[in-house]
């Protein structure tokens, strides 16, 4: 793969290869917008641009000693600071990593402040960084108000405003833009006649409305069984991004109800959904939340 293979982001390309043309590239980026559209594979490809040892018009080989060992994630100058690169440096389980933590970014500054294998920079991607911990976040302030020679380091975010202001003004800003039905086609074909009108053009959320509709059909709610609903709050509270997903798939049906029903009923129960949609964020039991959830959609659905 090379930024080539980049779908829908042809400005944000254009910047990063004019950089590259103009030795100009920046010592910190922030790569923003939606989960599923491309951010963290194109800093990937952006990486191996930087240290492809047979470069050609601006973009990386996909061949070369560098290029494969960057796509294998052994390449020492370029390091992907994600919660599998935190779960294996403090030796903790993958499912408990939800906030990057301050010794993680200490190990970033350690790294940086090593000499570079190839002689040339380090580049680390930082995915995920609107989950920093305020420490963490500080911490990685100071490594951008003074960044160590010839590093490069690329902030992957969902949204700008999660991030400190400080940060922000620091880093160049490439915003992501959710990819189109075309775009789409060519990656998930087959599916979206189905889900691409829920999808936001985000191939991350093709596949989480995948398992949901795998295991659920919201038109189909009145009858769902109490058993039914045991099974599918089973699956979601496996995952609280699924979760997530789920609950604003169906107030995005409910909305789509209650104009189809005009049904101004409905509106009440639409503000509670919203509520419990936020709700998901803090720590509760998922499986007693989505039980609930469930159920009174049930009621709900057999009401109007």
């Amino acid at each position: 793969m090379s930024l080539k293979n980049v779908l829908g982001h042809n400005n944000a390309i254009k910047i990063l290869k004019n950089e590259i043309k103009t030795n100009s590239v920046k010592h910190s980026y922030i790569f923003h917008g939606i989960k599923g559209v491309g951010k963290k594979f194109t800093a990937i490809q952006f990486a191996k641009v930087l240290f492809c040892q047979n470069r050609q018009k601006l973009d990386c080989c996909d061949k070369c000693n560098s290029c494969t060992k960057i796509d294998k994630q052994t390449y020492p100058d370029v390091t992907i600071v994600d919660f599998n690169f935190q779960a294996n440096f403090l030796e903790e389980k993958i499912e408990q990593q939800k906030v990057i933590k301050i010794d993680v970014i200490r190990e970033v500054q350690r790294l940086a402040s090593l000499t570079s294998y190839s002689g040339i920079q380090k580049v680390f991607i930082i995915d995920s960084a609107e989950t920093m911990q305020r420490h963490a976040a500080n911490s990685l302030l100071k490594i951008l108000e003074e960044p160590p020679k010839n590093c490069i380091f690329i902030l992957i975010s969902t949204g700008l405003g999660m991030l400190p202001k400080t940060i922000l003004s620091r880093c160049e800003l490439i915003k992501f833009l959710p990819l189109n039905i075309q775009q789409l086609k060519s990656i998930a074909a087959d599916k979206l006649d189905v889900i691409y009108e829920n999808s936001f053009g985000s191939i991350e959320n093709i596949s989480y409305l995948e398992k949901i509709i795998a295991n659920f059909e919201i038109n189909n709610l009145k009858n769902i069984s109490y058993q039914q609903i045991q099974t599918l709050s089973d699956e979601l509270s496996k995952d609280k991004e699924l979760t997530k997903f789920f609950m604003f798939y169906l107030i995005e049906k409910m909305i789509k109800k209650m104009v189809y029903d005009k049904s101004e009923s409905l509106f009440d129960y639409l503000e509670q959904f919203i509520k419990y949609y936020h709700l998901v964020e803090y720590n509760l039991d998922l499986k007693l939340f989505l039980d609930t959830i469930l159920t009174n959609a049930r009621i709900l659905w057999n009401k109007n």
